[in-house]
């Protein structure tokens, strides 16, 4: 496979402002918007260039848990995006977070996409949704006008990499725009720990490229520095949680007693949720090596089936990946250091040396024809030990919590549960688009009440209540169908639960 290196200007991750009245694109340095999500117990920096876990000047690391006690879980991380096509002359891949520099090869957009200006204008910037100024000019409405919010706090930002003069060499723009949201609950439950991610992905290669052409053999991905605390002891490995058809719990921890903090384990996991379908056409075998692999997670992907996590990858500073080559190879589930040798998830075997340690999650390959979107979710959780992170991870099934959702009626709305059937607590979440007393109660398949779960005055926006499947006297109920009601003002809506015991 060769490599076509095209010569690009070097853009790091810089903040400034525009040279007076130059109009050479290479004189624009971008305006950096950094903002934190902190409505429940997380404290993460994401910016408008396709970085969430921003290294702050000042502090050792973006990334805290629990919140203000600058004991960082995650220093920096972002997506990549690689294809093979003959258009771009074989093989390209652009970044939203390179773990060695700290840069980011995408540009900021334009709510609307449109990258003209974008470099240099206030309203290319993050959006938080309980800030006042945010929220009048929220990107994303219904059809009445509505900011669409589905979360207590959400944060939204656009980014393309369709200006040149951010690539670093030897990178080329691919044609890709790259919408992030980014989801959090004040919730005394596991959403507490919880921040959800969204990626779409979108070809823009007719519309800003100039030239409309699919990308072929895409392949997206997530790459996440941790830095729990001193980075050098930290491991890495593969999980599967219950219901999930492919393996999709990618973890990073520390065992060794850092200053200051309480007692060791310390636990970080990246859930893969959902990503695109295989539309090549060819049926995908996903294999691992048998000593150095996960082949108990081997599997064959056919067409139109979700393609999932098809790679977890594995390194450290001294072998980071460094071109357009070597980090398809690491999307693609092979280590760049030995191309012919296939292994989808590698295992983190302690042969590499005490260093710091990063991973890689790859979904692909998938086709993307111009003007088409595809969107990545995941769930970034944070834990105290394995046992409760996989608590955490099991009770957030695989496809939950539901998409953003409009509230265009204008009444309230309730959402199923998911997993569905549940075997332990399920959360219950409701959405209001004004404030309303409401009651939330259990009852047994008979019309029985079980137990009342909420009840007051409430504001607009989402709620989420926990229901650990005990009874009004704290007694644990036994396994069937239950059904939720919601009662607010005049709106009422009733949705049943299966519990497994």
């Amino acid at each position: 496979m060769k490599q076509v290196f095209l010569v690009m200007l070097l853009a790091g991750s810089l903040v400034g402002s525009v040279q007076a009245g130059s109009k050479d694109p290479a004189a624009f340095i971008p305006i950096i918007s950094t903002v934190v999500q902190d409505t429940n117990r997380w404290e993460i920096w994401q910016d408008n260039r396709g970085r969430f876990v921003v290294p702050q000047p000042g502090n050792l690391a973006g990334g805290f848990w629990p919140k203000h006690s600058n004991h960082n879980y995650l220093f920096g991380a972002g997506i990549w995006v690689g294809v093979v096509d003959s258009t771009l002359a074989d093989t390209a891949v652009t970044w939203g977070y390179n773990p060695n520099s700290g840069a980011a090869e995408f540009a900021p957009s334009m709510p609307n996409g449109d990258t003209a200006g974008a470099i240099t204008d206030s309203l290319a910037r993050v959006y938080r949704s309980d800030i006042p100024r945010d929220t009048a000019q929220w990107p994303e409405r219904d059809s009445s006008g509505r900011a669409i919010v589905a979360s207590d706090q959400e944060l939204w930002a656009i980014c393309n990499d369709a200006n040149p003069v951010y690539m670093v060499l030897p990178d080329s723009s691919i044609g890709i725009q790259v919408i992030r949201r980014s989801y959090a609950w004040n919730s005394p439950g596991p959403w507490g720990d919880i921040v959800k991610m969204e990626f779409e992905v979108k070809n823009i290669t007719g519309r800003w490229m100039g030239n409309p052409h699919i990308l072929r053999n895409m392949i997206l991905g997530l790459c996440v520095d941790a830095d729990i605390g001193y980075h050098a002891n930290e491991h890495c490995y593969l999980d599967r949680t219950t219901g999930s058809p492919f393996p999709n719990l990618a973890v990073q921890y520390q065992t060794s007693q850092e200053p200051g903090w309480g007692p060791p384990p310390y636990y970080v996991g990246m859930k893969f949720v959902s990503g695109p379908l295989n539309n090549t056409g060819d049926t995908l075998r996903i294999r691992s090596d048998s000593i150095a692999g996960y082949p108990e997670y081997d599997r064959d992907v056919p067409p139109g089936q979700p393609l999932g996590m098809t790679a977890f990858q594995i390194f450290t500073i001294v072998i980071d990946p460094s071109t357009p080559g070597q980090r398809y190879l690491e999307l693609s589930g092979r280590d760049y250091h030995y191309p012919s040798v296939y292994n989808a998830y590698q295992r983190d075997t302690f042969s590499l040396p005490d260093d710091d340690r990063r991973f890689l999650l790859g979904c692909g390959p998938f086709n993307l024809p111009n003007d088409s979107t595809v969107k990545v979710v995941i769930h970034i959780i944070a834990a105290s030990d394995s046992l409760d992170l996989i608590r955490k991870a099991e009770l957030l099934g695989v496809e939950t919590p539901p998409e953003p959702v409009s509230l265009a009626s204008g009444e309230a709305c309730l959402f199923p549960v998911a997993p569905n059937p549940v075997s332990g607590p399920c959360l219950i979440r409701y959405a209001l688009p004004a404030p309303v007393s409401v009651t939330l109660r259990i009852y047994d398949i008979c019309g029985r009440l079980v137990r009342e779960l909420d009840q007051g005055e409430r504001q607009a926006g989402s709620q989420a209540i926990l229901w650990d499947g005990r009874n009004g006297a704290g007694l644990s109920v036994p396994g069937g169908v239950y059904l939720y009601r919601l009662e607010a003002g005049g709106f009422t809506q009733t949705r049943s639960v299966v519990l497994l015991r």
